[in-house]
């Protein structure tokens, strides 16, 4: 059993790799309280400020449950798009995650051969803003075949946000974005999906 607290800086993806390499068999207990800063200016026009803390029980197996409270504050950082402006200012996130992986691949960091994938469901809708309730799916997978001369990776992610309130209106904290190292090599930090004017809206 492993009990661990955290304050950090983090920048998309890093939640993304630690998740997907997890590669323990142990039943864990992870206990966080965190803030965030994370810029947007350069592709969507703004900088999220976050507080929260969460708690995940990990059992063997690849099963994840993970429970979380966040307060989020969308600073405008240029003349938004009429989408992103009315995102702005102060939301409450609470959510419960359930998740599923599987890892064979030989190594977390720099695999050669080997597959993992990852399924994920999220509800945000016992307390919060109404902007904020949202049922999201995420699927990830990766396959690594190795060659005489080099190892062929390729990396598939898919996601849904389904807002849950009256005017089908997904938050600009909840949207999933594609594109950058990360997620999409070969493409600009949330280069792939809808733009408005230059912001990109995920």
């Amino acid at each position: 059993l492993l009990t661990a607290a955290a304050v950090d800086r983090q920048r998309d993806g890093e939640r993304w790799r630690d998740i997907l390499c997890n590669r323990d068999t142990n039943d864990t207990l992870h206990v966080e309280a965190h803030r965030r800063t994370t810029d947007h200016g350069r592709e969507s026009g703004y900088e999220q400020v976050e507080h929260g803390a969460s708690v995940a029980l990990g059992v063997r197996g690849g099963h994840e449950l993970l429970t979380s409270l966040s307060w989020r504050e969308v600073l405008l950082k240029r003349n938004p798009t009429k989408l992103i402006f009315a995102d702005h200012g102060h939301s409450l996130k609470t959510s419960v995650r359930y998740q599923l992986t599987r890892d064979h691949r030989d190594h977390y960091l720099v695999p050669t051969v080997g597959y993992a994938w990852r399924a994920s469901v999220e509800l945000a809708a016992v307390v919060g803003t109404s902007a904020s309730h949202f049922i999201k799916h995420v699927a990830a997978a990766q396959l690594n075949v190795p060659t005489p001369w080099f190892t062929l990776s390729s990396l598939l992610r898919a996601a849904v946000v389904v807002p849950l309130h009256a005017d089908g209106h997904a938050h600009i904290a909840d949207r999933c974005f594609l594109g950058g190292a990360t997620s999409l090599p070969g493409f600009e930090p949330r280069g792939v999906g809808r733009v408005s004017a230059r912001d990109s809206l995920g």
